[in-house]
């Protein structure tokens, strides 16, 4: 998941016109990458951010998702923790899920649902 977050938010880095949220107005452009992840807990699922996700390394990345869940899962999230972001990673190929719709979670403009992979072979 670490390696999604940071693809994504290298993404919106190099394609700043989806790093909105909508407002009243339309789509407003955002200065920072902060990217939710879907995290889920006995109270439903989460979605803590990552703040200025691209320009952390995998290592930075991997170590704030942990501690996130972390407080997530023991309903100790602050809610500048939670309230805001970019774009959401839903991941639940970890979960041997291969495909679902994800929602976008307003004001967002995006969200990446991840199933898992699969081994396919390509005759070219």
């Amino acid at each position: 998941n670490d390696f999604i977050v940071k693809a994504v938010a290298v993404t919106l880095k190099q394609v700043p016109d989806v790093n909105v949220v909508w407002s009243g107005e339309g789509a407003k452009q955002l200065n920072s990458i902060d990217i939710s992840i879907a995290v889920a807990t006995d109270r439903g699922l989460i979605t803590p951010i990552i703040r200025d996700a691209a320009a952390k390394g995998i290592q930075d990345i991997s170590a704030s998702a942990k501690e996130l869940a972390k407080k997530s899962r023991d309903g100790k999230l602050l809610p500048q923790e939670y309230q805001g972001g970019s774009f959401t990673v839903s991941n639940l190929g970890m979960y041997g899920i291969s495909e679902f719709t994800a929602i976008i979670n307003p004001p967002q403009a995006c969200i990446l649902a991840v199933g898992g992979s699969r081994p396919e072979l390509s005759v070219s």
